[in-house]
């Protein structure tokens, strides 16, 4: 019988969380299927996306939070 991969598959591959065998058929996939290659560098390129993109807010957001918790928590114990 043979396994139809998906986009699940694909990026399971990509988080090398996919069985020996299964990585054979996949690579095999991706170098003869040009819509199973297309989707895997579209999925590709959105993870390196994802990981290029890391944020944090700004340190006087961060103050002002702990100033309005500081706060609320002064008046909850009178």
């Amino acid at each position: 019988m043979t396994k139809v991969f998906s986009k699940n598959d694909l990026i399971r591959y990509i988080y090398q969380e996919t069985s020996l065998e299964e990585n054979k058929v996949i690579e095999v996939l991706i170098a003869t299927d040009t819509k199973f290659n297309a989707e895997y560098q579209t999925l590709k390129a959105a993870l390196e996306g994802l990981q290029g993109n890391t944020s944090s807010p700004p340190d006087r957001v961060i103050d002002n939070i702990i100033r309005y918790s500081r706060e609320a928590n002064t008046k909850s114990k009178k």
